[in-house]
């Protein structure tokens, strides 16, 4: 049985506005747990960076479409303006098998589609963006689901400000 319908946003606070599944495959419910956790984990540096994502989802595994190769794992709809996507699509099975790819490569598939939202190309940019921002889900896994150092202090709640104007 399919899990009933994800709320938008999936969480308070979420950058990412709407989460699909594909509720036909079998274990439906382990897809929208794992897209739930790349949400979860991924929303700290959405936020940091100023980024959102209108829909996060689960990428057909069985047949390639509109010229698609079956070897893609993801891709990201840029709006163009560096900051935000229509949404990203993310193979989370294995097309022959339908059993779920290992998570941390979902992760770095995230991460790598998160980049093309700065970055359309696969310049070297784009690589080190990737990088950076595979460093900042480290960071987000291992310190219980918060960035100890934003990339942006403007827009998170742990940077520090400095008083503009007045004298002094």
């Amino acid at each position: 049985m399919a899990p009933p319908p994800v709320p938008s946003p999936p969480f308070p606070g979420s950058r990412i506005l709407k989460i699909n599944y594909i509720s036909r495959l079998e274990n439906s419910s382990e897809a929208l747990s794992i897209l739930l956790r790349l949400s979860r984990e991924f929303n700290p540096i959405l936020t940091d960076l100023g980024y959102s994502i209108s829909r996060l989802s689960e990428m057909c595994c069985c047949h390639a479409k509109m010229g698609r190769n079956l070897s893609i794992l993801g891709y990201c709809m840029p709006l163009g303006d560096g900051l935000s996507s229509r949404g990203i699509y993310i193979r989370l099975r294995h097309p022959s098998t339908h059993a779920f790819l290992d998570y941390g490569s979902l992760a770095g598939t995230m991460a790598h589609e998160v980049a093309h939202i700065k970055h359309g190309g696969h310049s070297a940019e784009f690589y080190e963006w990737t990088d950076r921002i595979q460093d900042l889900h480290d960071e987000v896994r291992g310190n219980g689901g918060k960035l100890r150092n934003p990339v942006n202090p403007w827009n998170g709640v742990e940077g520090g400000g400095r008083k503009v104007g007045g004298g002094g």
